[in-house]
């Protein structure tokens, strides 16, 4: 047998995350955001505080994880996107982040006045609004855009294909109790954004394209939160005529509401029809979700209860009242 027809050796499998380790990971990273929150936050701005637990939990657990793991930051990124892909995705983020608001708006309100007030901390910071834009703009969704859109993401669609778009998504809703103000009040809203950025992760195979969103949904409250324009914004979604709880189901936030969810509507089409015209896709390789990987989502929703537990107790001690708003 001559040495062009001996069998080239076989290649070693690729070390990839499974579900269950993706879970593990998640587990241990809402556990870390939760106790860094508990122990800083009557001595450090709640921005800070959230981009600590970003910048460390979030980033600094999943490096560890590949670390442990073997695994490579190029198994998670997925394809090169083109540049209009990712124009398509920052606009179908900023487009969502008015409804996403709504969302956010409408249980907060309600809860307001079934329960009690529940205080919020919003972005107020010493720091000015280039460090909060470049913080909560682009900083923090991008670490989360790899926890979620990478990590978790390749996990879950190798295990259920679609299915796995669900999963992200709920997994992000749920996250929203550790990395913003709103408590359960955001879950929704963030289920939603998760959703549509694992959606646009599914049609392009790009974790950056699914970045682009939730980078234009975290970039605009930074950008116009403190300036004229967010002070325009609100005068014109909530004018003095109406309550405000009437003013959130008047037909302007209704119809600006209804624009930009058609506007994400239109350019995740786009995102889609784009890579029909491409060559076919990279598959991402199956993959189960290994022995008890329902283990650490139980302890998850365990600890999500607790953190219930905790914000009804908050809202009892607080007087509750009809016209409890939050505002862009």
């Amino acid at each position: 047998m001559t040495d062009s027809q001996v069998p080239s050796a076989p290649q070693p499998p690729v070390p990839q995350f499974r579900m269950r380790g993706a879970l593990w990971l998640y587990f241990l990273i809402t556990v870390a955001s939760f106790a860094l929150i508990l122990l800083l936050v009557t001595n450090v701005e709640t921005p800070l505080l959230r981009m600590l637990a970003a910048l460390f939990m979030v980033g600094g657990f999943s490096i560890c994880a590949m670390i442990i793991t073997g695994t490579r930051p190029e198994q998670f990124i997925g394809r090169r996107p083109r540049l209009f892909q990712l124009g398509l995705g920052l606009i179908i983020g900023v487009a969502l982040w008015l409804p996403a608001w709504w969302l956010i708006i409408v249980p907060y309100t309600t809860l307001n006045t079934l329960i009690g007030a529940l205080p919020l901390s919003g972005l107020t910071s010493s720091a000015d609004r280039i460090a909060l834009l470049i913080q909560f703009g682009i900083v923090v969704p991008l670490l989360h855009s790899f926890l979620f859109l990478g990590i978790i993401y390749r996990a879950a669609v190798g295990w259920k294909q679609l299915t796995g778009v669900l999963i992200v998504a709920t997994l992000y809703g749920l996250f929203s109790l550790f990395s913003a103000e709103f408590g359960f009040s955001g879950i929704v809203a963030y289920f939603v954004i998760g959703f549509v950025a694992a959606l646009s992760v599914y049609f392009t195979q790009s974790m950056w394209v699914g970045a682009m969103v939730l980078v234009g949904f975290s970039i605009v409250r930074p950008l116009i939160g403190q300036a004229e324009l967010g002070a325009k914004l609100q005068t014109f979604l909530f004018p003095v005529e109406l309550t405000p709880d009437a003013a959130l189901f008047g037909g302007r936030f209704l119809l600006l509401v209804l624009i930009g969810t058609f506007i994400a509507f239109l350019c995740l089409q786009g995102l889609r029809l784009s890579v029909e015209k491409d060559a076919e896709p990279v598959p991402f390789p199956a993959s189960k979700p290994g022995r008890w990987w329902w283990i650490p989502l139980l302890l998850v929703l365990i600890l999500v209860i607790i953190i219930g537990w905790g914000e009804i107790g908050l809202r009892l001690g607080t007087p509750s009242f009809s016209n409890g708003l939050i505002t862009p």
